[in-house]
């Protein structure tokens, strides 16, 4: 009988948060199954990459007619020495995308999602959607696409109180849950090679604060930061989680944003650990921020969408979360009672006693999704 095989779509190699997420789903899928075989999809990154976590791909290559052709032609031994398989041998799908089903990305993701599961030989696959951000849904495309690929999901988890009332709007049913971002639990991974401050502080810029913000506003947001760091002898250092786009952020700076510090690692799992070394972090990156508050160092926030005041609101921390980027008395405000040690300890109690709690409900998660496969798989091998 083939080993069980776990399709894990919606990741890729290039975003670190991307890659942590398909790191976590790998490592919790192997522990409660043995043997179980890791699918991600072929523009995860390349081989090496792949290999690097053990995973397999398919042969369904975006836009390479032709070299999918080739795949299907070539034997089947060969296929597996090059970690490609025939989609129609993964048992599941477990969605990860983070957030692409909104108005704010289009309707493109879901349109390729539900595709994807209505070619022949997957017509058999239910995905799961994993804990992510959805909505807003104001889109008729982004609406009617969404709401197709609900119908053929199997579980659906919204991240937030947000996106569950988005998606509970366009198609309620007994398949939707609440379950928070299953990063989370991931433990750090230590590299006593890197060298940080003794003190610093943390900040992760996103290229889509220019995207989806002012530019201006983003820019001057940051160098305010940095010079209030400095003046308050943090040391600010840059941590990357998107090391080509980020770094473009980091290039439009004034001086004394272009000589802090950068600091970047092809293991998401180390810059985890790194931010939980800082004093507090100043971020823009949502994985970097789950990072960050899971291990209870404390974060100012900017974010461009509402999944960042939904991440903050979990972790009883909101009033950390500024909205105004020009609004720079509100940042003063925020890292001074950082700054303060009475202040900063509570907040840091607060934010790890919401940790625990978070734990229990993802925990509450994989157990439903874990039964849901093995059931599966034992339907299929009788």
């Amino acid at each position: 009988m083939k080993p069980l095989t776990i399709e894990i779509h919606g990741v890729g190699a290039h975003n670190r948060g991307a890659e942590l997420m398909a790191i976590a789903i790998a490592e919790r899928m192997r522990t409660s199954f043995p043997g179980v075989r890791i699918v991600v999809p072929p523009n995860y990154g390349s081989f090496e990459q792949r290999a690097r976590h053990g995973f397999l791909t398919t042969w369904e290559f975006p836009g390479r007619f032709r070299a999918r052709t080739i795949a299907r032609l070539l034997p089947k031994n060969i296929l597996c020495v090059a970690g490609i398989l025939n989609p129609n041998e993964v048992d599941m799908v477990l969605d990860s995308s983070g957030f692409a089903f909104s108005d704010q990305w289009g309707p493109g993701f879901a349109r390729h999602l539900t595709r994807k599961m209505n070619r022949r030989g997957r017509r058999n696959q239910s995905p799961v959607l994993l804990p992510q951000a959805f909505g807003p849904f104001n889109n008729q495309e982004v609406a009617r696409l969404t709401r197709q690929l609900m119908n053929r999901s199997e579980l659906i988890y919204a991240r937030d109180d947000r996106s569950l009332a988005e998606l509970r709007a366009l198609r309620n049913g007994p398949t939707i849950r609440k379950s928070p971002d299953f990063t989370i639990a991931m433990k750090p991974k230590a590299d006593n090679s890197i060298k940080l401050p003794a003190l610093f502080a943390a900040i992760i810029p996103n290229k889509r604060m220019l995207d989806k913000r002012n530019n201006a506003d983003y820019y001057g947001f940051l160098q305010r930061a940095i010079v209030s760091l400095q003046a308050r002898r943090l040391n600010p250092v840059f941590v990357l989680h998107d090391a080509n786009e980020d770094r473009e952020v980091i290039a439009h700076l004034e001086n004394n944003g272009r000589s802090i510090p950068v600091f970047e690692h092809d293991d998401p799992r180390v810059l985890k650990w790194i931010l939980g070394r800082a004093a507090f972090v100043i971020g823009s990156r949502f994985h970097a921020l789950v990072g960050a508050l899971s291990q209870g160092v404390p974060c100012v926030g900017a974010g461009w969408s509402h999944k960042y005041l939904e991440l903050f609101t979990d972790f009883h921390c909101a009033d950390f979360m500024i909205s105004d980027l020009t609004d720079m008395s509100t940042l003063e405000s925020l890292l001074t009672r950082l700054h303060t040690p009475e202040t900063y300890c509570a907040m840091s109690d607060i934010i790890l006693a919401a940790v625990a709690r978070l734990r229990e409900q993802n925990e509450a998660m994989w157990r439903e999704i874990e039964a849901l496969i093995a059931e599966r798989f034992i339907k299929r091998a009788v």
